[in-house]
């Protein structure tokens, strides 16, 4: 599994209109899985709810809509669907008041033994004030398409539970990333000892509350990174983003299989985790 940036905007029939206009995202996933498998996860919404929302509900025939529901952040967003060929590429786009039209595309293909799954996202504000706003939903994207990849690769089919411990902190996001990846750092709110290094390296974590992690880094940005977990059936992402004129910083942790009670004593440690974080970088 391996995650790319890419800087050129998808291919079209030539039925469409030309690109949107303004800034896009464009990224993609190369994973082992059936084309087949990863259409599921983007248009099934008990499959979408497996790995990214809390909750999905429509379906993806074009002219009907697909609402993901994100319960903490007490979010309902209707993606109408303009087109629709399983399994090779599925298109949102509409109107959110207060942005431009945008334009959600997932295409797969199969190349080289592989499946690529790539996502091309546009309707992005302008100008410097937007910057935080763009690049935490650019940052955002390549962590859910790793946490996409391990999903399908591991745990296909399985419902997940979702841990998201976040605070509001005061931080430049150009000096955030060496809290999540220094030793020195890392051991002043999460490890006894360990680092974390570039996408794809090995990471062995040793936390404070015992627990050790020997995974994988699956996707790391400029901002924030997600690691493997697989002794815990788990994902666990390292988040710092803008919610409006604030900034959040603090972790996620997605398990597939993974007990109520393990869940709730994860909590209690990630929350003290997250509490002397934010105190850290302020």
């Amino acid at each position: 599994m391996t995650i790319n940036a890419l800087s050129e905007t998808p291919q079209r029939p030539a039925a469409e209109t030309a690109a949107p206009a303004g800034r896009t995202i464009v990224c993609e996933l190369r994973t082992s899985v059936t084309p087949e498998q990863a259409w599921a996860a983007w248009a099934e919404p008990e499959k979408i709810a497996q790995w990214f929302v809390d909750r999905a509900y429509g379906d993806v025939r074009p002219g009907g809509v697909m609402t993901w529901v994100f319960e903490q952040f007490k979010l309902e967003i209707p993606y109408p669907v303009i087109e629709a060929k399983p399994p090779e590429r599925l298109v949102f786009g509409g109107e959110i008041p207060g942005f431009p039209p945008f334009r959600l595309e997932i295409t797969i293909r199969r190349d080289q033994g592989d499946t690529v799954v790539r996502l091309f996202n546009s309707g992005f504000r302008e100008g410097a004030q937007w910057d935080d706003e763009y690049q935490g939903v650019d940052s955002g994207w390549r962590l859910a398409l790793g946490l996409l990849g391990y999903y399908l690769e591991n745990h296909f089919g399985t419902p997940k539970r979702t841990l998201l411990i976040v605070q509001p902190a005061r931080y430049d996001f150009s000096a955030v990333l060496p809290w999540f990846t220094d030793e020195s750092k890392l051991s002043q709110w999460l490890t006894k000892s360990g680092s974390v290094g570039a996408q794809g390296d090995p990471v062995h974590l040793v936390l404070q509350n015992g627990d050790v992690i020997r995974g994988k880094v699956l996707a790391a940005t400029a901002t924030e990174l997600a690691v493997s977990w697989p002794d815990s059936n788990a994902v666990l992402e390292f988040k710092a983003f803008a919610m409006g004129p604030t900034r959040m910083i603090g972790v996620r942790a997605t398990g597939w299989g993974v007990s109520a009670e393990r869940l709730r004593a994860l909590e209690t440690d990630l929350e003290a985790a997250v509490a002397r974080l934010a105190a850290a970088v302020g």
